[in-house]
């Protein structure tokens, strides 16, 4: 039988063809395998990991604030809100605008709002979360996870908003919160988009010290970005906690007193600086702005003419009325103008050139001295010494007491005010300064403002024998287990340059003007108990000669503001008060008698 064998050798050769792309398919197999196990398997670990693991940010608690007895005033209430991660969406291929879509038919959601908060944060990494939505409703969260299969890219976190215990009573010395915009992203590495920053008063103030720093957890999320586990995690550090100067029953008690009325009430100890309340009226609520403030609160707050957002005593600045003339006393006696016993006569009328300047009491006071001029507010005395120091020595010593200077309290928004000066009118007025100018200035009338805060802090240190100190009011801060960080020492500015004798002479006035029959306070005395203090009625407009007496039919932007600047006692103080009181007419009866009422709760009086 005859073999073929070339059919054999046929066959024989695709075997070996067949074996070798066999062994050379083998042979890539495992080359490839080197390669992306050995040579490259680091790094497609790290893009395996970065397509399943997610680092993300555990905010911090906000910083808890207590009041002087450690009750709280402002801490975290427990709310969940909604974020959305644009490198989620990309990789499931679902644009930005579909989810807005989905998410406004599921849940009540502003539309445009949610765009612009978007686009706000456009230039952040994809990777970075945005809050959408603060303070999540219980109807949203349950909607939001009962369809999160279907929301790639959305996910619900705690989130805990800023509550404050008695809103509005507090308002204008905490501040608030609000969302935080790009110059402060900058400024702070703990924040991140959506973060609630503080803007005002305490809050903006030991923003910094209240922000606390942030955590982080690795976690393994799904292909919709929806959180699997937690692999690791490093727990966030909570803000520091701050103990106010406030007593918050007197600062209750203060915002009572202020009950629909428009103005300012501060006390402060004497002797350290540390403020005891400060009140502002009318207020507002600051948790709107935790949870969200809407555009139709915002304008109410804006347009109310009452002004509810503005700190008044610290940033409203008013003249300070017959408050000032215990400046234009001291000055007259540092300078050897005039001493207590020299006489200077008042008939109703001052002249000045061809200028007259009335005094409040029409047939004037006769021949008065110093003290009896403080306590019965003789306006007259006062153009007439004005006019005697002249400009330059009213402003030397207005200054020495820290007036045309903020004071440097630890709240944020103070103004500055202006005390006035021939170099102040030159450089703003292009014009010299006229003696005529004096006389208003020497009774706080004229281009003079001032914050209820600097004329407290005036009659504090005419109190305490001349000691100008730093106003506070945080006086302790600690850490997060309540270990003592730092006391907030008193802090002196300066000793003020004026000799004892100068003061006494003042604090005799004063004295008087609440404790002797004549006193403009004097209906506010308190029995068996000495106070002093000075009455201020700043005119708002000149209204001329006549002057409509009952206040009521004046309109209510052309009377005059209310002042009464006191402290207690008048022996040994320990607290100063000040009371504005915003177009209210006369000191003596608007302001006086809060200021009474205060020093009564203060010291536990009853009368």
């Amino acid at each position: 039988m005859k073999i073929k064998t070339e059919n054999i050798f046929a066959k024989s050769n695709r075997y070996s063809i067949i074996t070798i792309c066999i062994l050379l398919l083998i042979f890539i197999i495992i080359l490839r395998l080197i390669f992306l196990q050995i040579l490259y398997g680091d790094f497609y670990l790290m893009q395996s990991e970065r397509n399943m693991i997610r680092i993300k940010r555990i905010p911090p608690l906000r910083g808890t604030i207590l009041d002087a007895n450690k009750n709280i005033l402002a801490t975290n209430k427990p709310a969940f809100s909604l974020y959305l991660n644009r490198k989620d969406l990309k990789e499931n291929k679902i644009t930005i605008e579909e989810m807005i879509d989905t998410l406004s038919y599921l849940i009540e959601l502003d539309k445009d709002k949610a765009r612009a908060t978007i686009d706000k944060y456009k230039k952040f990494s994809d990777a970075q979360p945005i809050k959408i939505l603060s303070n999540l409703k219980w109807e949203q969260l349950v909607k939001i996870e009962s369809s999160s299969a279907f929301l790639p890219g959305i996910y619900v976190d705690f989130d805990p908003i800023r509550y404050y215990l008695h809103g509005d009573i507090n308002a204008h010395i905490l501040g608030y919160v609000s969302e935080v915009d790009k110059k402060e992203l900058e400024r702070f590495d703990e924040l991140a988009p959506g973060d609630f920053s503080g803007k005002t008063g305490i809050e903006g103030f030991y923003n910094k010290l209240l922000i606390g720093k942030s955590g982080k957890k690795r976690v393994v999320v799904d292909a919709l970005g929806n959180e699997l586990k937690v692999t690791s995690t490093v727990n966030p550090e909570n803000g520091k906690t701050l103990i106010l100067s406030i007593d918050n029953e007197l600062q209750k008690f203060a915002y009572n007193l202020l009950d629909n009325k428009s103005g300012s009430i501060i006390a402060i100890d004497v002797n350290t600086g540390m403020i005891k309340c400060f009140v502002s009226a009318p207020s507002f609520d600051p948790n709107i702005f935790s949870k969200g403030i809407t555009s139709q609160e915002w304008n109410m707050l804006n347009s109310d003419k009452l002004k509810p957002l503005s700190n008044k005593g610290i940033s409203g600045l008013y003249p300070p009325g017959s408050t000032f003339k215990v400046i234009t006393a001291t000055a007259g006696l540092s300078l050897k103008i005039i001493s207590p016993s020299d006489l200077l006569y008042c008939s109703g009328t001052y002249t000045l050139g061809n200028a007259k300047y009335r005094c409040w009491k029409k047939e004037g006071h006769g021949a008065i001295g110093m003290i009896r001029a403080i306590k019965e507010s003789c306006d007259v005395y006062f153009y007439d010494l004005g006019s005697r120091v002249g400009i330059t020595g009213i402003y030397e010593t207005g200054s020495e007491f820290g007036l045309g200077f903020k004071t440097g309290i630890d709240l944020v928004g103070e103004k500055e005010g202006l005390l006035p000066s021939k170099a102040w009118k030159q450089k703003h007025l292009k014009t010299k300064w006229y003696a005529g100018e004096t006389p208003p200035i020497a009774i706080g009338q004229g281009y003079t403002t001032v914050t209820p805060l600097q004329m407290l802090m005036v009659y504090s240190a005419i109190a305490n024998g001349g000691i100008l100190y730093e106003p506070r009011l945080v006086s302790t801060i600690l850490d997060n287990q309540g270990n003592i960080i730092e006391n907030i020492e008193p802090k002196i500015l300066r000793k003020l340059k004026f000799s004892d004798e100068v003061l006494k002479i003042i604090q005799t006035g004063l004295d008087k003007v609440v404790n002797e029959q004549g006193g403009t306070a004097y209906s506010s005395r308190i029995k068996d108990f000495k106070y002093s203090g000075k009455t201020g009625t700043a005119q708002v407009r000149k209204l001329g000669e006549h002057r409509e007496k009952n206040i009521n039919k004046i309109e209510y932007e052309e009377r005059d503001h209310a002042w009464f600047v006191a402290y207690a006692p008048s022996e040994n103080p320990q607290l100063a008060v000040v009371v504005l009181v915003e177009h209210a007419g006369h000191g003596g009866s608007a302001s006086a008698p809060l200021a009474k009422e205060i020093i009564k709760k203060y010291f536990n009086i009853q009368e």
